[in-house]
């Protein structure tokens, strides 16, 4: 469940009984396979306020290592980073599937070297978002992180996200997932050659 879409109730812990419940009916009776347990995660835009969120994603990274399925996590908000990481590594094995969606030069890149370097499964999404930036200093700070990460494309993702994050030099009437993930990649390889990584 998605941050932004947790509801305000009354009853917390029903609430999470019932989440827990319709989880578990659509992984055991559905015809369709259920891959992995997300977007999950904290965001400083959702109107719930950050404790029933952390609990709903604790909720939620609990039934992932219940259920044995790979968890997609999201985050916005560079102070919610931290949290974020310290509920999944109270929680998960070392070597659970997670994969952190949306990573961009205003992430925390210091907790995003951790959880790289500590779950041996984990991976970064990289989508448009990446062509945006809210200052020069911290777009070459994020491009120079990505260079440094000898493992980087042991550990990348390329996503769409699609409608939501239209590269900034794609016109959105040209915008599409597999526009999108062509300029992402572009992105990385020129990223890279700065350094002559590729």
């Amino acid at each position: 469940m998605h941050p932004q879409f947790i509801a305000m109730v009354k009853d917390y812990d029903k609430y999470m009984q019932v989440l827990r419940e319709i989880f578990i009916y659509q992984y055991s009776s559905s015809n369709r396979v259920i891959v992995a347990i997300g977007e999950t995660g904290l965001d400083e835009t959702s109107n719930l306020h950050i404790e029933q969120q952390i609990l709903t994603f604790e909720t939620q990274v609990k039934m992932a290592k219940e259920f044995d399925i790979p968890l997609v996590l999201h985050c916005r908000g560079i102070q919610l980073f931290r949290s974020m990481l310290d509920c999944i590594l109270k929680n998960l094995d070392r070597n659970h599937h997670i994969h952190w969606h949306c990573i961009r030069s205003n992430s925390d890149l210091r907790v995003i070297d951790e959880f790289l370097d500590i779950f041996e499964n984990s991976y970064i999404g990289l989508n448009g978002s990446c062509t945006h930036n809210d200052s020069i200093e911290q777009d070459k700070i994020f491009k120079k992180w990505i260079r440094g990460r000898n493992d980087l494309l042991n550990h990348l993702l390329l996503e769409t996200d699609y409608p939501w994050l239209c590269p900034t030099e794609l016109d959105p009437k040209e915008y599409n997932p597999c526009s999108d993930i062509l300029t992402t990649a572009k992105f990385v390889e020129l990223t890279l050659r700065l350094k002559g990584k590729i």
